[in-house]
């Protein structure tokens, strides 16, 4: 009996992710959160790079001469690598933050190419940072691991190339519950394409 319930709603999910997927798009989306930059004296000498990434997964629930409402998968992941050496002492930090915010996305379309699209949802941001400190007989590590909630806030352009890909442009600001890189607030410009199915 349990495997006969396990196999009929397996393959209601299935009926039920082709039935969903026909007006369906998948977002995928690189970007640069910080610039990269370096600086050297006589003393001291650093450099950071961040980036960032988007796959952003969205389902229609409906249609109207005005536009298209969809339920909207948003997992944003930014990373930043920073080094220090000052006075003998290298410092290097590696942080890692996930945004997974679902929300409602509603998109219209202006012209036969072009669409424009506003989303906003709420869900977590989840930390993890390790931070080593080596050099005049010193070497220590940390790590820490935490999450709290976040609100994403967003806005885009989509140019169709072909019926199923455009090129996309996306801007996002999510608002942290908590402090993350000393500020509530993080932007994102990304640019990648939508696949339409």
């Amino acid at each position: 009996m349990r495997t006969m319930l396990l196999r009929v709603s397996f393959l209601l999910a299935v009926v039920a992710s082709t039935a969903l997927a026909q007006n369906s798009d998948l977002g995928l989306l690189l970007g640069v959160s910080h610039i990269v930059n370096g600086v050297s004296t006589a003393t001291v000498t650093s450099g950071s790079v961040s980036a960032s990434g988007q796959v952003n997964y969205a389902i229609q629930l409906h249609d109207s001469p005005g536009g298209r409402l969809y339920l909207e998968l948003p997992l944003l992941i930014t990373g930043t690598s920073l080094g220090t050496v000052a006075a003998g002492v290298s410092t290097g930090l590696n942080e890692t933050i996930f945004f997974f915010t679902p929300g409602v996305r509603w998109k219209f379309t202006p012209a036969a190419r072009v669409a424009f699209y506003g989303s906003g949802g709420v869900g977590l941001a989840a930390l993890a940072r390790s931070e080593g400190i080596s050099g005049n007989g010193i070497a220590s590590g940390y790590a820490e691991v935490g999450a709290t909630g976040a609100v994403n806030l967003g806005g885009g352009l989509d140019f169709r190339l072909t019926r199923l890909v455009s090129l996309r442009a996306d801007l996002r600001e999510v608002a942290t519950f908590a402090h993350i890189r000393g500020t509530y607030h993080h932007e994102f410009f990304m640019l990648g394409v939508g696949l339409h199915f």
